[in-house]
């Protein structure tokens, strides 16, 4: 399995399941007034059924028409555990999410947490649905809107759910398909050369010194700014640049302030990046 994936190969493990589903059953049958309740037997009945269809003869019927390498452990109820190639997982995820509130009529009562626990192919199945497991835990914990770290410092507020979690990020599912698409917009900077992964690790390490001040608060990690500033003027803007590297410069400089959302989302994107674009590297650390 791990092998039809491309880049790195390697799996992923994606486990989902529908947000506040109690909360819905004992509450959302019942309609305003003393006299609106519409509870019965039959509808619990009715709508437990219809969710189950979604999670197994659904799912089953997605994975075979366009994800044929994904290999389900179980999917029915309200929830599901597959594992497949680590790439095709995490577009699998954004399909399940939108089918599901097409399912469900868009209706901003139904939401659903996902996580994606990504491994090796030897890692023993367990461990990484433990993983998976703890990653899904933390899409239902946090509260407020934007992409978060994880694990992060202490937060408060309501826990928002509707999220996915994964490479250390968790971020709403409205903000995953821009997620993706600025992570595969670095990948092709790489394939290309226009970057080499020595300029993306030094993001990552910024970003795990971002991470650790925003968890600890210890200004010691804030010395990511200094660094990343050097390294910009140093590594990045020296010599010619195109247009594509210009786009990518400016990117990166927004990332020196420290409010910017982008610098919550740096990990996901940069790992994302490395493992995409995975083949052979040179001597000077460019993608073959």
């Amino acid at each position: 399995i791990a092998a039809a994936a491309k880049g790195r190969k390697g799996l992923a493990y994606l486990k989902s399941d529908v947000d506040n589903l109690g909360f819905i059953f004992a509450k959302g049958l019942k309609g305003e007034g003393e006299d609106s309740d519409r509870t019965s037997i039959s509808r619990m009945t009715t709508l437990s059924r219809s969710l189950d269809f979604f999670f197994s003869r659904h799912f089953d019927e997605l994975l075979a028409r366009n994800f044929p390498e994904v290999y389900t452990v179980y999917s029915g109820g309200d929830d599901l555990l597959c594992l497949g190639p680590w790439d095709q997982v995490f577009n699998l995820a954004l399909c399940i999410r939108d089918d599901f509130a097409l399912y469900s009529c868009r209706n901003g009562a139904w939401g659903m947490s996902a996580a994606i626990a990504t491994a090796g192919p030897r890692t023993p199945v367990l461990s990484a649905v433990n993983k998976a497991e703890e990653l899904l835990g933390a899409s239902k914990e946090i509260p407020g809107k934007g992409a978060v770290p994880w694990p992060s410092g202490q937060l408060f507020g309501e826990p928002h759910k509707d999220r996915i979690t994964a490479f250390g990020t968790s971020v709403l599912w409205e903000e995953y398909p821009e997620l993706m698409n600025r992570a595969a917009w670095l990948a092709d900077l790489l394939r290309t050369g226009k970057m080499n992964t020595g300029k993306i690790r030094r993001l990552l390490r910024y970003s795990e010194m971002f991470r650790s001040f925003q968890r600890t608060g210890d200004t010691r990690y804030f010395r990511y700014v200094p660094l990343l500033a050097y390294d910009l003027r140093r590594n990045w803007s020296s010599g010619a640049i195109d247009e594509k590297m210009g786009e990518a410069l400016d990117w990166a400089q927004r990332l020196l302030v420290p409010e910017s959302p982008e610098m919550s989302q740096l990990r996901f994107i940069c790992e994302y990046a490395l493992n995409i674009a995975r083949e052979k590297e040179d001597e000077n650390g460019k993608i073959r």
